[in-house]
């Protein structure tokens, strides 16, 4: 008589139960996202391809590198991307409003240079030099032992 060398079975992986996941599939905002892009005429999105950003708003991004933001209770917005790399906001409300932002943006010369911090207003910088500061300063000592014994005193829990 043979034996036989067949292993246990391998256990079968337990699903989480759905309840779990409390994501629906689909939301409701991904739903209005899509809706405003189909009256607009672009058709080729996906309702999951809506990701919602921190500041409420859904963002879709275009396989031309583009992206579209909708946010409930205003118009459709085409992000595209100029040379520089800066994102142009558009308003889209048709499908030529999108060619029209997507032109626009590669139309851009725009070096698109970041704002310079703006200099003190004068009143404010005799104010700060009116007070000591760097390494040879005039300050005083402090005893960090008796603002420690006096913090004990307060916050008694007897």
């Amino acid at each position: 008589m043979t034996t036989s060398t067949h292993a246990a079975p391998a256990p079968i992986p337990v699903r989480p139960h759905p309840a779990a996941d409390h994501r629906p599939f689909i939301t409701e905002a991904q739903t209005a996202a899509y809706t405003a892009a189909l009256r607009a005429g672009v058709t080729r999105l996906t309702i999951t391809g809506w990701e919602q950003q921190a500041d409420g708003s859904l963002l879709q991004i275009l396989p031309t590198g583009a992206a579209l933001a909708y946010s409930p209770g205003t118009p459709l917005t085409a992000l595209t991307p100029c040379a520089a790399g800066v994102r142009h906001p558009h308003p889209v409300a048709t499908l030529a409003d999108l060619r029209n932002a997507q032109a626009d943006a590669a139309a851009c010369t725009s070096a698109h240079r970041p704002p310079t911090r703006p200099e003190p207003t004068p009143a404010v910088r005799p104010l700060a030099d009116a007070f000591p500061h760097g390494p040879g300063a005039d300050t005083q000592p402090l005893d960090v032992t008796t603002l420690r014994a006096d913090h004990a005193q307060e916050h008694s829990h007897g």
